[in-house]
Protein backbone atom coordinates (compact mmCIF):
# COMPACT_ATOMS: atom_id res chain seq x y z
CA UNK A 1 0.00 0.00 0.00
CA UNK A 2 1.12 3.48 -1.01
CA UNK A 3 0.90 5.80 1.24
CA UNK A 4 -0.46 9.91 0.54
CA UNK A 5 3.23 11.10 2.07
CA UNK A 6 5.17 8.37 -0.26
CA UNK A 7 3.49 9.96 -3.28
CA UNK A 8 4.01 13.79 -2.42
CA UNK A 9 7.87 12.82 -2.16
CA UNK A 10 7.39 10.76 -5.59
CA UNK A 11 6.15 13.64 -6.84
CA UNK A 12 8.48 16.16 -5.18
CA UNK A 13 11.32 14.14 -6.30
CA UNK A 14 9.96 13.92 -10.32
CA UNK A 15 9.78 17.35 -10.02
CA UNK A 16 13.40 18.24 -8.29
CA UNK A 17 14.58 15.85 -11.27
CA UNK A 18 12.72 17.60 -14.00
CA UNK A 19 14.02 21.11 -12.89
CA UNK A 20 17.72 20.09 -12.42
CA UNK A 21 17.60 18.95 -16.11
CA UNK A 22 15.84 21.95 -16.83
CA UNK A 23 18.99 24.02 -15.53
CA UNK A 24 21.43 21.81 -17.32
CA UNK A 25 20.35 22.17 -20.35
CA UNK A 26 19.65 26.28 -19.81
CA UNK A 27 23.31 26.07 -18.85
CA UNK A 28 23.99 24.57 -22.01
CA UNK A 29 22.16 26.35 -24.33
CA UNK A 30 23.70 30.16 -22.81
CA UNK A 31 27.27 28.19 -23.33
CA UNK A 32 26.22 27.61 -26.74
CA UNK A 33 25.07 31.09 -26.70
CA UNK A 34 28.53 32.56 -25.48
CA UNK A 35 30.24 30.25 -28.05
CA UNK A 36 28.36 31.28 -31.09
CA UNK A 37 28.58 35.47 -30.35
CA UNK A 38 32.16 34.93 -30.45
CA UNK A 39 32.58 32.59 -32.72
CA UNK A 40 31.06 35.61 -34.48
CA UNK A 41 32.91 38.15 -33.50
CA UNK A 42 36.03 36.42 -34.76
CA UNK A 43 34.72 36.07 -38.25
CA UNK A 44 33.66 39.30 -38.29
CA UNK A 45 37.01 40.50 -37.48
CA UNK A 46 39.05 37.59 -39.14
CA UNK A 47 41.07 36.61 -36.48
CA UNK A 48 41.74 33.22 -38.24
CA UNK A 49 44.66 34.82 -40.01
CA UNK A 50 46.35 35.34 -36.27
CA UNK A 51 44.70 32.52 -34.31
CA UNK A 52 47.34 30.09 -33.33
CA UNK A 53 44.91 27.22 -33.96
CA UNK A 54 45.32 25.40 -37.56
CA UNK A 55 41.78 24.16 -37.69
CA UNK A 56 40.83 27.93 -37.98
CA UNK A 57 43.30 29.18 -40.73
CA UNK A 58 42.37 26.15 -42.41
CA UNK A 59 38.52 26.49 -42.28
CA UNK A 60 39.13 30.84 -42.88
CA UNK A 61 37.11 31.04 -39.50
CA UNK A 62 36.85 30.55 -36.25
CA UNK A 63 36.24 26.52 -35.52
CA UNK A 64 37.73 25.89 -32.86
CA UNK A 65 36.16 24.81 -29.25
CA UNK A 66 37.61 27.84 -27.30
CA UNK A 67 38.08 31.43 -29.12
CA UNK A 68 40.94 32.09 -27.73
CA UNK A 69 41.44 34.48 -31.21
CA UNK A 70 39.76 37.40 -29.60
CA UNK A 71 42.49 37.41 -26.56
CA UNK A 72 44.47 38.41 -29.66
CA UNK A 73 43.22 41.78 -29.84
CA UNK A 74 44.34 44.75 -28.20
CA UNK A 75 40.78 46.42 -28.46
CA UNK A 76 37.46 44.59 -28.39
CA UNK A 77 35.24 44.19 -31.24
CA UNK A 78 32.64 45.52 -29.86
CA UNK A 79 31.72 46.64 -26.45
CA UNK A 80 31.08 43.92 -23.41
CA UNK A 81 27.46 45.92 -23.09
CA UNK A 82 26.53 44.98 -26.93
CA UNK A 83 28.20 41.34 -26.44
CA UNK A 84 26.33 40.50 -23.46
CA UNK A 85 22.87 41.64 -25.34
CA UNK A 86 23.94 40.31 -28.29
CA UNK A 87 24.62 36.42 -26.05
CA UNK A 88 20.82 37.72 -24.30
CA UNK A 89 18.80 37.85 -27.86
CA UNK A 90 20.94 34.77 -29.10
CA UNK A 91 19.67 33.01 -25.92
CA UNK A 92 16.22 34.47 -25.98
CA UNK A 93 15.58 33.32 -29.36
CA UNK A 94 16.58 29.56 -28.29
CA UNK A 95 14.74 29.39 -25.65
CA UNK A 96 11.67 30.58 -27.40
CA UNK A 97 12.33 28.39 -30.31
CA UNK A 98 12.52 25.57 -27.81
CA UNK A 99 9.11 26.71 -25.95
CA UNK A 100 7.12 26.60 -29.36
CA UNK A 101 9.20 23.02 -30.08
CA UNK A 102 7.66 22.02 -26.69
CA UNK A 103 4.28 23.29 -27.14
CA UNK A 104 3.80 21.65 -30.69
CA UNK A 105 4.74 18.11 -29.34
Amino acid sequence: MVLACDVKILKLREADAREEADEAQSDADYAACVARVHRALSDHAALHRRCPMKVCIRARRCAGEKQSCLSLLAKPVVSRTREQQMIDDLYYNVQAERLSEEEGA
